[in-house]
């Protein structure tokens, strides 16, 4: 069918588009989430399809890692599991909700998530809260972001300190805060 989409994933050789509006009633719909067939990056059946059901919420950004598509709406993340020819919801976290994409960022094995209740590890079996123990008194932004150094094993967080011109430094090789850099660019848009 011709649709139009806000957010996209691809998990091995099928793509997956979410929040997706079909030109016959013209209505988003904030929950669904159509198929490609495997190996066609383009041309989505109506008849391929996932309802995410958010309970009236709706889809914020979908990231793939591994097997799995992360669709992650303002309240609350869905993990759903593509390695199969049927896909299966593998769980839900509640509080990994985001409100922007610049929210969730792609890290080695899994997917880092900043949100107004903290930061997020998920490596695709268990959450991690980072600001747990070291960071519990801080106010995030609800303009916060967060991105990923890939050679340096570090995330960036943007609005720690309720602030978007600062930034904090999360190692993922020795897992502990290395720093701040209260001069730092304001918040990135993506």
């Amino acid at each position: 069918i011709n649709a139009t989409w806000k957010h996209a994933a691809v998990v091995g050789r099928t793509a997956y588009i979410g929040k997706v509006t079909q030109p016959v009633g013209g209505t988003e719909k904030g929950s669904l989430i159509l198929k490609s067939s495997v190996g066609r990056v383009a041309g989505f059946s109506d008849k391929q399809y996932i309802d995410a059901e958010f309970g009236g919420d709706s889809i914020q950004h979908m990231q793939a890692v591994g097997d799995r598509l992360l669709v992650f709406g303002s309240n609350q993340l869905a993990v759903i599991n593509v390695a199969q020819d049927i896909e299966f919801l593998e769980g839900t976290f509640n509080e990994l909700g985001i409100a922007h994409p610049r929210q969730c960022c792609p890290v080695s094995e899994g997917v880092a998530v900043i949100n107004t209740s903290g930061v997020y590890l998920f490596d695709g079996e268990t959450v991690t809260n980072l600001t747990l123990e070291k960071m519990n008194s801080v106010v995030i932004s609800s303009n916060c972001a967060v991105g990923f150094d890939n050679n340096r094993k570090l995330l960036y967080c943007w609005g720690l300190d309720n602030s978007s011109v600062s930034r904090s430094y999360f190692s993922l090789k020795n897992m502990s805060w290395v720093g701040m850099d209260a001069s730092a660019a304001s918040t990135p848009e993506t």
